[in-house]
């Protein structure tokens, strides 16, 4: 047994953010004191820089050591290339190149295709490794090769090549969706920039959205719908569409069709908001025109800080009436009470408001104003004067714990009625 009295527990959820944490407060006080760089990028404790001197690498290896108390490694480019985590950056005329890094230890052994697993551990295999050369490499060249390195290194792990065909297919796919909508969006901006477009009257005509369907939308997106109609004939003459196009609420009389753009958030359950709003469109939107279509197009915002934030704390705080599993006390508000300590100590496992909702109608504090004082209990004032004592999920450890408040508070209007017995050995048989 040990006790850890320095840094963060290994695997602990915390621990990346604390780091994060920790190294912004110490560069915001050296990059102060560092004359500004040309390229500063961090990952955690890694760190890209580029600089005009090799000066100013020791110089910013020394102000972060004196700063943090911790010791850095510097590596210095060769040939205007380094390698930063799995990435090899090179620059060349003036411009990075990226690609997968592979480091010469590595000996090409991963997860058999044949072993003794669920299928969908081996294709989330195939899939990582595909999915890390579309994110790091920035040029065809390097994606093919990487992905010929990849195809080769899987079959040598009795990967079949069907299934890496397959991955590479589909993250292909989606690459080239992703380029296709930031370049819709990039679009949508210019549109928007240029052209005024008067949603409120689109929205009177065509009222389609009912009071049930409003309800499956997740109100963070109600309002990120952009209406718009955009004149698209072919790829080649699509840019000079965007800028001939000067009235929008018109549709485009050779494409007869209309996009309807919907900017949603990401989140766990996109698959269900896609499927309501395809499904609200088709039911209660309808062209004048018989022969115009229309289609939805969803795109997505990248997460902001505040979401990744909230992953690391998915529950939401409770107000202390609407906890559960906990130990409270009651205490009569009553002078005469207040001087003899009058209180009443109890467990529940549902809610607090629950229970005491059940004390209105039966239990010691409603028995003590009927006999005592010759009053009824009501709402405001036993909700008032009740405190939590103490919060425990595990039932049995529960009873423990009321029945030692009870024995060191002693409170008179407790009337044990129900014996509770917690060593299986001492019930009643």
């Amino acid at each position: 047994m040990f006790k850890q009295i320095d840094g963060v527990a290994m695997g602990s959820p915390l621990g990346v953010l604390f780091a994060n944490f920790f190294m912004c407060t110490i560069e915001n006080k050296v990059l102060k004191k560092f004359r500004k760089p040309i390229v500063y990028c961090r990952y955690i404790d890694d760190i890209f820089i580029v600089v005009k001197y090799e000066r100013d690498i020791v110089q910013l290896n020394k102000l972060l050591t004196v700063q943090s108390g911790l010791k850095f490694t510097t590596e210095l480019s060769n040939n205007n290339q380094i390698n930063y985590l799995d990435i090899v950056i090179k620059m060349l005329n003036d411009k990075f190149h990226t690609s997968v890094y592979v480091k010469p230890t590595n000996n090409g052994v991963c997860m058999n295709g044949k072993s003794e697993c669920p299928d969908r551990y081996k294709r989330s295999v195939i899939y990582s490794y595909v999915k890390r050369a579309f994110t790091h490499c920035n040029t065809n060249d390097e994606l093919n090769k990487e992905l010929d390195r990849i195809k080769q290194f899987l079959v040598n792990n009795s990967y079949s090549n069907s299934e890496i065909d397959s991955v590479i297919k589909n993250e292909r796919c989606k690459h080239e969706l992703k380029a296709n909508v930031i370049q819709i969006n990039q679009r949508i901006e210019n549109n928007i920039d240029n052209n005024n477009i008067n949603n409120n009257n689109f929205n009177e005509n065509h009222n389609f959205v009912d009071n049930n369907d409003r309800r499956n939308i997740n109100n963070n997106n109600a309002n990120n719908v952009i209406i718009s109609n955009i004149n698209i004939n072919n790829d080649n003459n699509a840019n000079n569409n965007d800028n001939n196009n000067t009235n929008n609420n018109h549709i485009n009389a050779n494409t007869n069709k209309i996009i309807l753009f919907y900017r949603n958030v990401m989140n766990s359950a996109y698959k269900v908001d896609e499927e309501i709003l395809k499904k609200i469109i088709k039911k209660h939107v309808k062209p004048v025109d018989n022969s115009t279509t229309i289609r939805l197009l969803i795109f997505y915002k990248n997460f902001r800080s505040k979401q990744l934030l909230i992953k690391n704390s998915p529950t939401t705080r409770t107000s202390p009436i609407q906890q559960s599993h906990l130990v409270y006390q009651f205490t009569c508000p009553h002078e005469d009470c207040l001087l003899r300590k009058s209180s009443y100590i109890g467990l529940t496992t549902t809610t607090l408001s629950r229970r005491l909702t059940c004390h209105l109608s039966d239990g010691a504090p409603l028995l003590h104003f009927q006999d005592y004082h010759n009053q009824q209990l009501h709402r405001n004032t036993i909700e008032d004067n009740t405190k939590i004592l103490i919060k425990e999920n595990d039932h049995r450890r529960l009873k423990i714990l009321e029945a030692l408040y009870i024995q060191n508070n002693n409170p008179n209007l407790n009337r044990q009625t129900k014996s509770y017995f917690i060593l299986p050995s001492s019930r009643v048989k």
